[in-house]
């Protein structure tokens, strides 16, 4: 499942940054750290990735660890360069919502989101409820997805990209 996720959020983020305009090194940038958000879900148990039933409060504990265990395993595996400090910054902040909530919880609030982050938010969201989980059985259909994505964005996402996003998906049915 994580790398059909992380393969899709990829796809759906380059989607995006063609319609937003970002030229081929942007465009790049943006596919590795797309690919690479979820990094951090390897240093965490296999039982825990694979559990089949509903996450308990232990397992949500550990669950939101995998933004900065991604970063630093981003930061450890390649050579620094901006490539690098903005795929860990993509790990780091893919969970964080708008309004600042959300894991993990940065201290400063002041230093807006980066653009990358902002995108494999909502991309992430998008994949991870319309296509099924393992604690999340049935998937909810893509439209029912990006009508709870919209009624959120002034709090989880960015109003601007989530509409960008929406004409790149589209809304179902056809006409509507």
């Amino acid at each position: 499942y994580t790398y059909a996720h992380c393969t899709n959020v990829c796809v759906y983020a380059l989607t995006l940054g063609v319609r937003l305009g970002l030229d081929r090194s942007r465009l790049s940038q943006l596919g590795m750290t797309a690919l690479f958000h979820d990094i951090g879900k390897v240093k965490l148990p296999t039982d825990l990735i694979r559990k089949p039933d509903a996450y308990n409060e232990n397992d949500w504990i550990q669950m939101q660890t995998h933004p900065l265990l991604g970063a630093k395993t981003v930061l450890r595996n390649l050579k620094f360069d901006v490539h690098t400090a903005r795929a860990a910054r993509g790990c780091m902040e893919h969970h964080v919502n708008q309004d600042y909530t959300c894991y993990p919880l940065l201290r400063n609030k002041k230093q807006p989101l980066n653009l990358f982050s902002k995108i494999i938010s909502i991309v992430d969201t998008f994949d991870a409820l319309s296509s099924g989980r393992i604690y999340l059985r049935k998937p909810i259909p893509p439209e029912d997805v990006l009508k709870k994505m919209h009624y959120q964005m002034n709090v989880k996402f960015d109003a601007f990209l989530l509409k960008i996003f929406n004409n790149v998906i589209g809304i179902y049915p056809a006409g509507t």
